[in-house]
């Protein structure tokens, strides 16, 4: 009887010891320095980082305020530049309708490629979209990371199937390896290294692709987190940047959270 009892006891702390690992304690830290920094550093809401959080905020429940005290998951107005908005905020408003003038406005290519997916409920796809996504997904680097959101958009807005993305899905996910292989060489070819590799790892989760998460990745990661929790665009930047720290916190709570529901990003 002793005996049993000494065996349910250590069965029930268990979970307790396992979940205080020294990897668990630490992204714990990096997750509460890195909700701190925005209400702590961040003055302004941009498209750019804004829009991750009404992701966030319906996956993991995570709410953040900027120092005037407005919360970027439930933005409708006085997000910079306010044109990117008007057509990218469809990412936090159900509601928000553009026309196909909007997006072609932009002068990135990769641009009108994610405004195109994001929107394709209402502004039909190209035939040859597939193909579209797939030369964007050859070029690397943001068009890569952005193909990746936008074959998920796609998705979500049921403009085409799993099976119409399958090949292309099968692209992706070595090239995002490929491309997280390879953090120096980005940082010494583009200006925002750390940015880009840190949205990297984040399209490897949002694409379903968490189990390629490699564990030099995740203390990488942590050991680039700056002190006021925020991570920097690249390693040699003066100040941290919320794009990398939104980023940044949504690979943390992946890490913690890894049964949290799968939801659309697309309200």
């Amino acid at each position: 009887m002793q005996r049993l009892l000494v065996a349910a006891l250590l069965a029930a702390a268990l979970p307790a010891l396992v979940a205080c690992t020294p990897r668990e304690e630490r992204l714990r830290a990096a997750r509460d320095r890195a909700l701190a920094y925005f209400p702590n550093e961040v003055t302004r809401l941009e498209v750019g980082w804004s829009v991750v959080f009404g992701y966030l905020h319906r996956r993991f429940g995570v709410t953040v305020e900027i120092q005037d005290g407005r919360t970027p998951h439930d933005a409708r107005e006085g997000v910079e530049p306010a044109d990117y908005f008007a057509v990218f905020g469809r990412l936090v408003d159900p509601a928000r309708q553009v026309d196909v003038r909007q997006i072609a406005a932009f002068e990135s290519p990769i641009d009108r490629i994610s405004a195109a997916a994001i929107h394709c409920r209402t502004i039909p796809l190209p035939d040859d979209w597939v193909d579209v996504l797939g030369q964007a997904t050859a070029k690397g680097a943001y068009a890569l990371t952005h193909a990746v959101a936008a074959a998920e958009w796609t998705l979500e807005n049921g403009c085409r199937s799993e099976l119409e993305l399958a090949r292309l899905h099968a692209e992706q996910i070595p090239a995002l390896e490929r491309m997280l292989e390879q953090r120096a060489a980005l940082e010494g070819r583009h200006r925002v290294g750390t940015d880009i590799w840190i949205e990297g790892l984040a399209m490897l989760f949002y694409a379903g692709a968490g189990d390629r998460m490699r564990d030099e990745w995740v203390d990488t990661l942590l050991d680039l987190q700056r002190a006021d929790g925020g991570w920097p665009a690249h390693p040699r930047a003066g100040a941290s940047d919320p794009h990398a720290t939104a980023l940044g916190l949504w690979v943390v709570l992946e890490l913690l959270e890894p049964d949290a529901p799968r939801v659309h990003w697309i309200p």
